[in-house]
């Protein structure tokens, strides 16, 4: 399935982490990473901007949202520019990105049942919702984020919760009674992003499916196949510097060849065979993470496993 590569218009989605670990993205090397996400032919581009605290994040993130637009206006491409932070962002710093249209997503811990007086970080139209061992009293929680202004959420499981079948149960249960709640509040106020891209078989959609979902940039510059990819540091998964890296140089990368290959069920033989094909992708760096292989040992993969229920869960309800 890599044929054709050489004339593919990049990801849908790129990820700048503008803080790791304490180490804040250069301007230098925000300004290489942009250059080459504006290297790719697509018309379209959404680039999420990411960082815990803005604190010291906040010279590459103002930088780079005004070096974007100009980009953008420059290339007269279409650009989806939004911020995702966990921790508060002065008011100052939230009127600039809201006049210069940034989509905000707070990124959420979910502990316990929501509890009177507790609000978001800051005002946000979506949110990356963490599903954790001790999170409690999903129809609540739907509820207040409803309440709180959300008009999308993307509920995913805390690091290391899947790896072992009681996690899976308790993220499934935990997600299983979200959807009767938004059930309940109705897709037009809150979705649950997940559960939308499965439905219109967009696989590719999916958080952190590498190469074909997503590129992600690390605070020196460099580039990885996915936001998760990014988190195991210098693994298979970093592609190399932005500001060496030539975007046609990505159909002759033996890492991208190999992940496009292994995020398609036709080439797996018993993904291939599988009723859920048409809405399912696995991304090879979770794979690599979990089992020590890009393709997954599919009869035993947590991965798959969770995908096939989630999958079970929504069809019911939707007529999948």
């Amino acid at each position: 399935m890599t044929a054709g590569i050489e004339s593919w218009q990049g990801p849908p989605r790129h990820v700048m982490a503008l803080e790791r670990h304490g180490r804040a993205m250069s301007l230098d090397a925000a300004r290489r990473a942009a250059d080459f996400i504006f290297a790719t032919p697509s018309p379209a581009l959404s680039i999420e901007l990411c960082a815990r605290s803005l604190e010291a994040a906040w010279p590459a993130a103002w930088f780079l949202v005004q070096y974007i637009q100009l980009r953008a206006e420059w290339s007269k491409r279409e650009v989806r520019m939004f911020l995702r932070a966990a921790e508060p962002i002065e008011p100052a710093r939230l009127e600039f990105l809201g006049a210069r249209k940034v989509i905000l997503r707070a990124d959420l811990a979910l502990r316990g049942a929501p509890e009177p007086g507790v609000r978001p970080p800051f005002p946000a139209a979506r949110a990356l919702a963490e599903v954790r061992r001790d999170s409690a009293a999903p129809a609540a929680w739907m509820d207040w984020l409803l309440a709180m202004g959300f008009s999308a959420v993307l509920l995913a499981p805390e690091a290391g919760l899947l790896e072992a079948v009681k996690g899976r149960k308790l993220f499934l249960d935990f997600y299983s009674r979200a959807l009767d709640q938004l059930e309940l509040i109705g897709r037009d106020k809150l979705v649950e992003e997940g559960q939308e891209a499965f439905l219109k078989r967009q696989p590719w959609h999916l958080p952190g499916l590498d190469v074909l979902g997503e590129l992600a940039y690390g605070p020196e510059g460099d580039v990885y196949t996915s936001e998760f990819a990014l988190g195991l540091g210098d693994s298979p998964f970093k592609l190399g510097r932005a500001d060496e890296l030539k975007y046609p140089d990505l159909s002759h990368n033996e890492t991208v060849r190999a992940c496009l290959a292994a995020s398609h069920a036709e080439n797996q033989p018993r993904c291939f065979q599988c009723r859920y094909k048409a809405y399912c992708a696995v991304s090879p760096s979770r794979h690599w993470a979990l089992q020590s292989a890009i393709w997954g040992q599919t009869p035993s993969s947590p991965l798959c496993a969770l995908n096939m229920a989630l999958l079970d869960l929504i069809s019911p309800r939707d007529r999948v």
